[in-house]
């Protein structure tokens, strides 16, 4: 049975940089991430579809738009971490899902409106806590990922194994966040340690002192810390 998407929010995707996609390829994407649908097989859209979905409906596209960039703190500068070929951006069927950087409320005290984000979120909306008064969060992805098949995937046929497989072509990273993820945390003033998986050894890794890269400190009794060792 297909699960039901009814009680599940609004998918939002907020990136950096627009590859060339189709209809196809996001019904899937909200196919993945809706975490109702996620459980079900998965529903196609024949090549060249252009209905609308139930799963479509929830996608919302968060990009900048031209008096945004032109009136940020940095001018038609701050465009430039945000690029976007007019040929991928202008796609007639991607006009619906847009939505824009800035709110519209005059509450701005991060300054949002002037300072379009390099950064790249992807979360997905709860049904909040029954009258809808308090939203909620059903996951939440903080990542390098755009949008885009090279880093996010597309399913392929494996003619050698005879099955689908998902190809990615880039290598991104990202943090994870879901209210299963903060169930085992230790969360004290408001902030979470969320557990690992296993212990890590930090490793000092042999070279000059020219770089670091990212290790791990297990000699705390709060639990791992981040901190960087030289490569």
């Amino acid at each position: 049975e297909n699960a039901s998407t009814s009680s599940t929010g609004n998918i939002l995707l907020q990136f950096s940089s627009l590859g060339s996609i189709s209809l196809k390829w996001l019904h899937e994407l909200a196919s993945s991430m809706d975490v109702r649908a996620a459980r079900a097989p998965l529903q196609r859209l024949p090549n060249g579809a252009h209905q609308s979905s139930s799963l479509l409906d929830k996608i919302q596209i968060v990009w900048p738009t031209f008096e945004e960039v032109r009136t940020a703190a940095a001018g038609y500068a701050a465009g430039g971490p945000i690029p976007g070929r007019v040929k991928n951006t202008v796609k007639a069927f991607l006009r619906r899902f847009y939505h824009r950087w800035s709110s519209s409320s005059t509450e701005d005290p991060m300054r949002k409106k002037r300072h379009p984000g390099h950064c790249k979120t992807f979360l997905q909306l709860g049904s909040g806590d029954g009258d809808g008064s308090t939203p909620t969060v059903e996951w939440c992805l903080v990542t390098s990922h755009n949008l885009s098949t090279a880093a996010l995937g597309q399913i392929q046929n494996n003619s050698r194994m005879g099955e689908q497989c998902l190809f990615i072509r880039h290598w991104e990273l990202g943090v994870f966040v879901s209210p299963d993820t903060l169930k085992g945390a230790a969360i004290t003033g408001g902030s979470a340690t969320p557990p690992l998986a296993k212990k890590l050894k930090s490793e000092e890794k042999a070279g000059g002192s020219d770089g670091v890269s990212p290790g791990i400190d297990t000699d705390t009794a709060d639990g791992p810390k981040f901190r960087m060792v030289p490569y």
